[in-house]
């Protein structure tokens, strides 16, 4: 697990969070982080900016945008921020095993519609 994050040149630590956690704290910010894992929203800013405001422990959704905003001012990627979410949802048992299971079930609804 990724064990800190660089964010404008300070280092969070993400150290034993516990994910379920996370996701409820996600939920607060109306942000449903397994949707951005799964694909089904395109609500990439809300959710770096809502794991941004729960890493760094701001508690201000607009302090938070205002730091993912010179993140990538200052050449910062959000694709930073996700990866540590993927490494953080893998590491607590969810990522590509849903997505495995979800393609998995795929052909066996198609064959039954047929």
């Amino acid at each position: 697990m990724h064990k800190d994050i660089t964010i404008n040149g300070v280092t969070y630590k993400i150290h034993d969070m516990d994910f379920g956690n996370f996701l409820c704290d996600m939920e607060e910010r109306n942000i449903d982080a397994l949707d951005m894992m799964s694909g089904k929203t395109a609500h990439v800013f809300s959710f770096c900016r809502a794991f941004i405001d729960i890493v760094t422990g701001l508690d201000s959704l607009e302090a938070s945008g205002k730091l993912l905003t010179k993140h990538i001012a200052n050449g910062g990627k959000m694709d930073e921020l996700l990866e540590v979410f993927l490494e953080m949802a893998i590491d607590a048992g969810f990522g590509d095993t849903e997505a495995e299971e979800q393609d998995e079930n795929k052909p066996a609804a198609a064959d039954e519609n047929e």
